[in-house]
């Protein structure tokens, strides 16, 4: 088995296709017809993830987020991609084309918030923004501890719009930008992250429920996802979440 295999099934349940222009994912560093031996899943390539895998002979690395973005002039001995490297440890990213897979990251934050009859927010964004309805109804605060549980949230921000909650659409990581979007569909809550103040006014005004659950914890849930399509594909237990893959920001 090699690296290209499991950058072939990745392209199938997620194809690099559909990334947005402004990204860079696919195979980022490495080599696609080097052996594969195991792997990390992980939302951000970080130094502690790194030494996980030279802890535990993995020379495959699958990110979420990429480890080279904007084009590189250098690539000094301190730099993570020179660690990389200097280790031989392959990184696949997939990033936006993950965002819109029907397997990725909204539809995994979905269903661990138990949302059923979920649909994209609207055609022209395909999944960037899923809306989907709670077993039951509840009222806005009641929703809040409810994602923070589900979650696993240090905290959670939100502001309580005019009416019980049924009907919820969320978006992994910053999804800020299509709040006026859920608002014109009259739903009755969004969940995403990264919201600014102007976003929470808006919000208020036309009574909707916005709750910001943080970048990683909206996100984290495809982590899982993935692992599982991987092993259960491969027939392997080889494809294992980083433990180091945690929120780094700190809350009281």
């Amino acid at each position: 088995m090699k690296i290209i295999d499991v950058y072939n099934f990745l392209n199938s349940i997620a194809p690099f296709s559909l990334a947005m222009s402004w990204d860079n994912c696919g195979l980022l560093i490495g080599n696609k017809l080097d052996e594969f031996h195991k792997a990390l899943v992980c939302l951000d390539v970080t130094d502690t993830i790194i030494d996980e895998c030279l802890l535990k002979k993995c020379n495959l690395l699958i990110s979420h987020h990429p480890i080279i973005f904007n084009g590189l002039k250098s690539i000094e001995s301190d730099s993570l991609v020179y660690k990389l490297i200097k280790n031989n440890i392959n990184v696949i990213s997939l990033h936006t084309n993950l965002d819109i897979a029907q397997h990725g990251v909204n539809y995994a934050l979905a269903n661990t918030l138990e949302l059923y009859d979920c649909q994209a927010l609207s055609s022209d964004l395909d999944s960037i923004g899923l809306v989907g309805r709670l077993k039951s109804s509840c009222s806005p605060n009641e929703l809040a501890k409810y994602v923070k549980k589900r979650l696993n949230c240090k905290k959670i921000s939100y502001i309580s719009g005019n009416k019980n909650i049924q009907t919820v659409a969320v978006c992994g990581g910053a999804g800020a930008n299509i709040t006026k979007l859920v608002i014109h569909k009259t739903i009755d809550a969004y969940i995403t992250s990264e919201i600014k103040y102007n976003i929470w006014l808006e919000a208020k005004r036309a009574g909707l429920t916005l709750i910001d659950a943080g970048h990683f914890n909206t996100e984290n849930p495809v982590c899982d996802v993935l692992a599982k399509h991987l092993n259960n594909y491969f027939k392997t237990n080889n494809f294992n979440i980083a433990q180091n893959n945690i929120d780094i920001i700190e809350a009281i």
